[in-house]
């Protein structure tokens, strides 16, 4: 069945992202209470992990595009892939041969989406996905660091963010109770200390919810 192999690299996508949730919430437990918290390192299978799941997330798009030119009766070959461009000219350039025997209105679904249709492209969903997905297949692991910030007055935590209280400072008593919220973030300009789980949720959500209902059509 053509949606078998999309649906397996989103699974596997899922399977990675609850390998990172565990990961994560196992920093923290091991660091409860730890008041040089602040100061720890950040496990690398933690980037591992979510390099994995950004990975699976990306083939899937492609794995899209291969039963997309199969259900229209084509051939699909190594060329074929989902084009993501920041520039219609980079677009133009791609899409004859990424999307060649692709339905010519799934065609127009996918350029709908492409980053170079939004006033600023990065920050596309999908230039976010793959751009993380190049710098973690061809260039390094992605890196996850500990970010953090305290406020004055009281705030919402956001998920998956922890607090601790901040040390006792010289000459500032009044405000050794502050909290300093903690969270692991990725450390690359695409997605410049965003919260991993968010960041792998809210991808996984767009691709879910937004991209892969859309061309459902063309595949039944």
């Amino acid at each position: 069945m053509s949606l078998q192999s999309i649906i397996y690299k989103m699974t596997n996508a899922r399977h990675h992202f609850e390998l990172v949730g565990s990961l994560v919430q196992r920093f923290y437990e091991s660091n409860h209470g730890q008041p040089n918290l602040i100061d720890s390192q950040v496990p690398p299978q933690i980037g591992l992990a979510c390099g994995d799941c950004l990975q699976n997330m990306r083939s899937t798009l492609d794995y899209l595009v291969w039963e997309l030119v199969l259900a229209n009766g084509c051939q699909p070959k190594t060329k074929h892939m989902f084009p993501i461009a920041l520039t219609e000219d980079q677009y133009r350039r791609d899409v004859d041969h990424k999307l060649a025997g692709v339905h010519p209105r799934a065609a127009m679904y996918v350029e709908a989406m492409q980053p170079f249709l939004l006033a600023n492209p990065k920050d596309s969903p999908l230039y976010v996905l793959d751009e993380l997905t190049n710098l973690n297949k061809h260039r390094n692991p992605l890196k996850t660091v500990l970010c953090c910030y305290s406020e004055v007055e009281p705030i919402v935590p956001q998920p998956h963010m922890r607090a601790i209280k901040r040390l006792p400072i010289a000459g500032a008593e009044a405000f050794k109770e502050i909290p300093i919220w903690l969270w692991i973030g990725v450390a690359d300009d695409s997605a410049i200390n965003m919260e991993v789980i968010t960041l792998l949720d809210t991808l996984a959500q767009y691709l879910g919810n937004e991209v892969l209902p859309l061309f459902k059509q063309f595949l039944d």
